[in-house]
């Protein structure tokens, strides 16, 4: 019978748990923003994709997908590991972005904001987990108090820069600016979050 696989030394390291926490927070931002993004960007949307019956399933796709996603990524989180599902999650999400910001017409931007959502989803519902596999319970209600003001910061975000992305560039950067920002998160999330709880499976 093989040992458990043991945690990640280079997760304990304070300086990993930052960047661990750093990738976390800005992952949960940028899902969390996609709610409220597109708000100030869908009427130049709709004018250059047309559709006007389609405008509020741009909205309702994406949350809808959240929804939907979330329970079953608590599910694979439990059985797989939480670090592979919010990788995943993030994966699709940037998949749904880049779908979405080159979107010919309003179906395929409303089929490519219900894949950001499976990918938002499936993050979001991670990112908790993945900071109680750092943290003990006596710090973790801080850092979980951390990620939920961040969905008040997207609230008010959001709008904000979906209407200067829209101005200064054209909308499709309201989801493109998501790409290279996901990569930022990435790439400490795949290096030092711990593959699975000490003590238990992950």
């Amino acid at each position: 019978m093989t040992a458990p696989e043991p945690t990640a030394p280079t997760a304990s390291d304070a300086r990993a748990r930052r960047a661990v926490l750093a990738s976390v927070v800005l992952a949960v931002l940028l899902a969390a923003m996609d709610q409220t993004i597109v708000g100030t960007a869908l009427p130049r949307i709709a004018g250059e994709l047309g559709r006007l019956d389609l405008y509020a399933w741009v909205f309702t796709a994406y949350l809808v997908a959240v929804a939907i996603a979330a329970p079953v990524a608590g599910q694979l989180g439990d059985r797989h590991g939480r670090r592979v599902v919010l990788l995943s999650g993030l994966a699709v999400f940037v998949v749904g972005s880049l779908l979405a910001g080159v979107a010919p017409s309003m179906p395929a931007l409303v089929l490519a904001r219900a894949v950001q959502g499976l990918g938002a989803g499936a993050l979001t519902a991670s990112a908790h987990a993945v900071l109680g596999d750092l943290y003990p319970p006596s710090e973790l209600g801080r850092y979980n108090g951390l990620l939920s003001g961040v969905y008040g910061l997207a609230s008010v975000l959001g709008p904000l820069v979906g209407g200067v992305l829209t101005d200064a560039a054209n909308w499709r950067w309201a989801f493109l600016v998501n790409v290279p920002l996901c990569a930022v998160a990435f790439v400490p999330l795949a290096r030092v979050a711990p593959r699975r709880r000490s003590g238990g499976p992950r």
